[in-house]
């Protein structure tokens, strides 16, 4: 109990603003250890946050520190042009403010230190960080997988039990297979569909499957791919960042299929299954049929000249 006090006391204390602050720190001045060690205890813990996740998906991320990391965020920012701003990385759906405390500290001070090195804004938080700005709300689902396989799949939709069906009636298998196996997921993705994704954007994806952290998983029929899922898994959550699917995949159901073995593989356990999205209605549809809720982030843009600055960047 007393440990307890001595918490609350201290947390009291920095509410008041007369203990720690926050310290913009560069890559090579972050202790790994007590950076990772906070992004695990903290209550939104996510794969976003390690040190070693960030380092794959960004060169030159830097970290706000709270005191001695009781509080940190990852921040990138970027140079076009002489012009530094705050962007987002491949493959980090949101940053998000990771804390050992009940509350963020020291917010006002926080925002102030987002938005001093930089002159342009493009980026997007698990929360509302920043009150100059305003912000559009966008939504984020996820699925608790504390129940049951059969107990979570009550709360199907009845089309994606038809199209699991589908699947198994067609002997569809899944499996998990090797992860250098995500070149031929790449290959079918991109026979599919064209979503102005760029090169490092994929390189970046493979760099990310060579880990242990990730997990890919196929459907195949007949001794052939017909769909893939890319998972990473940390102390928490088990995040989809990459699927892709065959048109043979689509006529037997392969996706859903896929989700709800998936389902099934980490069912009864504390993690959260979160699907990274998404904002396109179907993809949200879909997703949505498996019982899953919606959790809120923010996306941050400053507006003007530098609003069409950073047009000319994307063009480039």
């Amino acid at each position: 109990m007393a440990g307890v006090a001595e918490s609350a006391s201290k947390f009291a204390g920095i509410i008041r603003g007369d203990m720690s602050s926050w310290t913009l720190l560069s890559r090579s001045e972050i202790d790994d250890q007590k950076w990772n060690n906070t992004v695990i205890n903290a209550s939104n813990e996510h794969i976003y946050g390690y040190s070693f996740y960030l380092d794959i998906v960004s060169k030159n991320w830097s970290g706000l520190v709270f005191g001695n990391y009781e509080a940190i965020l990852p921040v990138i920012i970027k140079s076009k042009l002489g012009v530094k701003y705050l962007g987002q990385i491949n493959h980090v759906q949101r940053l998000n403010v990771f804390t050992v405390f009940p509350t963020i500290p020291q917010l006002m001070e926080l925002e102030e230190l987002i938005l001093k090195p930089v002159s342009y804004l493009d980026i997007v938080f698990e929360k509302q960080l920043i009150s100059s700005f305003s912000s559009i709300e966008k939504t984020n689902l996820i699925l608790p997988l504390n129940k049951t396989f059969e107990t979570l799949k009550k709360e199907f939709k009845t089309n994606t039990k038809r199209g699991i069906k589908k699947a198994e009636n067609f002997d569809a298998k899944f499996n998990k297979v090797p992860n250098n196996l995500i070149d031929e997921a790449v290959k079918l993705f991109q026979l599919q569909k064209d979503f102005g994704l760029n090169k490092s954007w994929f390189k970046d994806l493979v760099s990310i499957s060579k880990n242990d952290f990730s997990e890919l998983y196929s459907v195949m029929l007949e001794k052939e791919h017909i769909a893939f899922a890319l998972i990473l898994i940390s102390k928490k959550r088990v995040t989809l960042i990459y699927t892709a699917l065959g048109e043979k995949g689509k006529e037997i159901g392969a996706m859903p299929f896929l989700i709800s073995e998936l389902i099934r593989n980490f069912s009864n356990s504390d993690k959260i299954l979160d699907f990274e999205g998404s904002e396109n209605p179907g993809t949200a549809r879909f997703y949505s049929s498996f019982g899953a809720t919606t959790e809120n982030y923010y996306h941050y843009q400053s507006d003007g000249l530098l609003k069409r600055t950073k047009e000319l960047f994307n063009r480039k």
